[in-house]
């Protein structure tokens, strides 16, 4: 009979669905095995968020560009993200980046040992550098090419100086690496003696000009070599003029042997009082034409008209020869200009005869100054494209830091007590499956239901359990 009430207790406790009232009537029912084990764990997290340590983690973020900014060339191969965030990844948490870190921040640990009586400071920057090592992490964002680098510590501050001094590290680590240093001390070797010889070879012109007794070559030779080459201008100009004049008036007389009213052509600003004579001589003989037509060769007219041909013939030879007489006076003072140029020349060249020696060698050593300078420029363009394709400087570097470095979270405080409290909610649900489970293994009758549905009958009431009496 208990055999079979049990079977169909199990058959009811299996068909029944649990609400809420059953879960707060199995929590009261069973409240000894829920506290049994709700008490141990939050007693155990209690004591061990007491006992735990306060832990500060601080964290900066930067972004690294997958292509050189400083280079303009289309055509690049793709860039591999995942292999190039796991490279930047050790090399932010590497020993040579800690160095860096640590030399950089090593001032500011002293400064923070003296004003925070708690913080434990270094002997050295080598235990400096392994503290900063067993701190420090870094990881990709996501899928992007952001690189968030933490530092964790139990003084905040100093993981907050930390972790921006690692990131600074990284940057100009990443920067030197990619500087390619040998061609650069290669390109400043080569400068350096390149000035180094344009000094000398200046020192030397200077020594030059100090031996012979002059400032400036230029402008000492202002009023030798320069002048002498005007005079030797203007003696040529002259005796081309003087030739040509005396070609002209030896042809106006050679042509006036062959016509004595020859008249020679005049240019613009000559005395043209020739040229009036020439035409009234013109005018005259034309009119003795017309008169010679109407009278005879005695008359008195065709004299008289005869009388002014001569006449104008005559002012026409006196203009002429007045004419001839000023071009020859012009020739004897271009001969004269042209014989006083001549010895200005000489005399001049005789007093400078020290100048062609040192306008040779100053302008040897100009000449080679020149060239020295020219390679010196060169020089320093390969130096500058060197290092701009080497990334060598911030504003063209590949890493960008995208944001101060921050106390992004601290285990303390508040924090311990959302532990503390999250501890007693797992404990709550532990004990609640413990009080499920001792529920399901006790096949007694605890309610009017259960004895209802085991029955089947319908219960009409019920007595209760009446403690014993004290006697």
């Amino acid at each position: 009979m208990n055999t079979e009430i049990n079977s169909k207790l199990d058959e009811s406790n299996s068909e029944t669905q649990i609400g809420l009232r059953d879960i707060i009537a199995i929590l009261i029912r069973r409240r000894y095995v829920v506290l049994g084990v709700v008490i141990p764990i939050v007693l155990m997290s209690f004591f061990g968020a007491m006992r735990s340590t306060d832990i500060a983690i601080a964290n900066a973020k930067v972004m690294i560009e997958g292509k050189s900014i400083a280079d303009p060339r289309f055509g690049h191969k793709t860039v591999d993200y995942d292999v190039m965030m796991s490279s930047a990844k050790q090399l932010a948490i590497s020993m040579p980046v800690a160095e860096l870190a640590a030399d950089a921040m090593w001032d500011s640990t002293l400064v923070l040992e003296q004003e925070d009586p708690e913080f434990f400071g270094f002997a050295n920057r080598k235990q400096l550098r392994i503290e900063l090592m067993d701190g420090i992490d870094a990881g990709q964002v996501g899928e992007s090419n952001v690189l968030e680098i933490e530092f964790t510590h139990l003084n905040s501050f100093f993981a907050v100086l930390a972790v921006d001094a690692m990131t600074d590290a990284y940057i100009n680590f990443n920067m030197k690496n990619q500087q390619n240093s040998h061609a650069l001390d290669y390109y400043t070797e080569q400068i350096n003696d390149l000035q180094s010889e344009i000094d000398s070879l200046m020192s030397m012109r200077a020594d030059i000009f100090t031996e012979a007794g002059y400032t400036n070559l230029n402008s000492n030779s202002t009023a030798g070599i320069g002048h002498i080459k005007s005079m030797e201008y203007k003696f040529l100009t002259t005796r081309s003029s003087r030739v040509g004049l005396e070609t002209r008036i030896e042809s106006i007389k050679s042509a006036i042997k062959k016509n004595d009213e020859f008249v020679p052509a005049l240019t613009a600003g000559e005395n043209q009082t020739l040229i009036g004579n020439r035409n009234a001589l013109d005018l005259a003989k034309i009119k003795l034409a017309e008169i010679r037509s109407s009278y005879t060769e005695e008359s008195v007219w065709v004299q008289r008209q005869i009388e002014l041909v001569a006449f104008a013939k005559s002012q026409l030879i006196l203009a002429r020869d007045a004419y001839i007489q000023d071009l020859e006076i012009e020739l004897d003072g271009m001969l004269e200009m042209e014989k006083s140029l001549q010895s200005a020349v000489v005399f001049q060249k005789a007093d400078l005869i020290g100048y062609p020696e040192v306008e040779r060698q100053v302008s040897s050593l100009d000449m080679r100054i020149n060239t020295q300078r020219d390679l010196l420029e060169t020089l320093q363009m390969k130096r500058g494209e060197v290092r701009l394709s080497a990334e060598s400087d911030l504003r063209i570097s590949n890493i960008t830091k995208l944001d101060k470095p921050t106390l992004a979270s601290s285990v303390a405080g508040g924090r311990k007590f959302i532990y503390v409290v999250l501890a007693g909610i797992l404990g709550l649900a532990l004990g609640l499956v413990a009080a499920m489970f001792v529920e399901n293994q006790d096949h007694r009758i605890y309610d009017s239901r259960q004895a209802a549905k085991l029955l089947g009958l319908p219960v009409l009431g019920s007595v209760s359990q009446i403690k014993k009496l004290k006697k």
